[in-house]
């Protein structure tokens, strides 16, 4: 049995929906603003949950840590479903296309830039920069592959931000994630086109079985990966600053 230290509510019931294999515990995460933190039955070794971190939030977590990231706007499980639906080697090219607000513009930003990473299956190499006065694109080359992202910025400070990302070659997998936060993925090909079905699983609960797991010992790179998209997300609005 895994013992789970809650730092937001909506992990609670997460917690009460795994009785199998987890059980909370008294106590505060010992990482200021983790969501939750998974203790491993082995070594003892902790995993801390990060709901969806903000940019400043990630240059302050301490080195060492082992880190399960919850984010809304790139679900695992949609991501394998995606990724197994695609065939990544034939797909031509990688657009992406986002919208938010200005303040949420970088979290937007970095959500799109790892689907790219995701259905390419490549890291990404950002190679230009294109700014406007409503919003910015990046190209980038994903190993030999071209991507990109488009990003608008929305006047109305409390839209709801929009995001659509593609691997478009023989087939078409095309991925969009509406105002709403619905997520939907669609496979095109000259047969016609198979939507996906949906994911139930709430992303928090999806969050703890991935820290649980984490906990027994597999493998998990999603601060690392965060860190990246971020810094190119940065990198863009950066430039977008600029203009």
């Amino acid at each position: 049995m895994i013992e789970v230290r809650i730092g937001l509510d909506a992990y609670r019931i997460a917690t009460a929906e795994l009785p199998l294999s987890a059980r909370r515990v008294p106590g505060m995460p010992s990482v200021l603003g983790a969501s939750a933190e998974v203790v491993g039955a082995g070594d003892g070794a902790a995993v801390i949950v990060l709901s969806d971190p903000a940019p400043d939030e990630l240059s302050e977590l301490p080195d060492g840590l082992r880190v399960v990231v919850d984010r809304e706007w790139l679900r695992p499980d949609v991501v394998a479903d995606a990724v197994t639906a695609t065939a990544a080697d034939a797909a031509a090219m990688f657009v992406a296309e986002c919208a938010a607000p200005s303040g949420g513009g970088r979290r937007i930003l970095r959500e799109a830039i790892g689907w790219l990473r995701e259905l390419s299956g490549e890291e990404l190499v950002l190679r230009e920069v294109g700014t406007a006065a409503g919003g910015a694109m990046a190209l980038f080359d994903a190993g030999d592959r071209a991507a990109t992202v488009l990003f608008t910025e929305l006047s109305d400070p409390l839209a709801r931000p929009r995001l659509r990302a593609l691997a478009v070659g023989v087939e078409r997998t095309e991925v969009e994630i509406d105002a709403l936060g619905a997520t939907s993925v669609t496979v095109s090909s000259e047969t016609g086109d198979l939507r996906l079905p949906a994911r139930r699983e709430s992303r928090q609960r999806l969050a703890l079985r991935r820290a649980i797991d984490a906990a027994g010992g597999a493998e998990v790179r999603d601060l690392e990966q965060l860190r990246l998209d971020d810094a190119l997300a940065a990198a863009i609005l950066e430039s977008h600053k600029r203009r």
